[in-house]
């Protein structure tokens, strides 16, 4: 028999590949002709939504070449490069949907610990489930403790500070995530 792809796989694939062509003749042969023969490909809504993911994956992988960025950091640059590289109301939700600092992400909290991001926040983007995991004052791995940082908390509240780098506190996030999470 042969093989019958869903309509939707076919239309996302074809919508992703023109995307990229477009991008490419418009980079590479700024020609007017060529951004009008184009310019209906790109503005697809499935080819615009592979756009963003795709962007986001090739920021974020560990190539052979080089290595990914943090999360958070990618979505920094998807935002700040604007509205001529991809559609800026599909990237807030994509945005909404992988949280400000996605799963797996590790971040300095306010209290000088750092702690990887284990699930987004649903109502506050920057109050995301939090698994507590270093001590960075004291240089020593903590037994993992789970906050939830959208709970309202006795005393001083704590908040993320920053995204950091895992590799400069040799903590790979990984070993702390719930792999049914995924």
């Amino acid at each position: 028999g042969s093989l019958h792809l869903p309509d939707f796989f076919l239309d996302v694939t074809l919508c992703r590949w023109l995307f990229l062509l477009t991008r490419y003749l418009q980079l590479f042969h700024p020609v007017t002709a060529v951004r009008q023969l184009c310019s209906g490909f790109y503005r697809h809504l499935h080819g615009q939504m592979a756009a963003i993911v795709d962007v986001y994956d090739a920021l974020t992988a560990d190539r052979v070449y080089s290595e990914g960025m943090p999360p958070n950091t990618a979505l920094v640059k998807l935002v700040t490069w604007g509205s001529s590289y991809v559609n800026q109301e599909l990237l807030q939700s994509f945005i909404h949907c992988v949280g400000i600092y996605p799963i797996g992400s590790v971040v300095s909290l306010s209290d000088a610990r750092l702690d990887v991001v284990v699930e987004s926040g649903k109502k506050d983007l920057l109050s995301p489930k939090i698994r507590i995991v270093f001590d960075s004052i004291k240089r020593q791995f903590l037994t993992p403790q789970d906050v939830d940082l959208s709970v309202k908390q006795k005393g001083e509240k704590i908040k993320i500070v920053s995204a950091v780098d895992p590799a400069k506190w040799r903590i790979s996030p990984e070993a702390y995530l719930d792999h049914r999470t995924f």
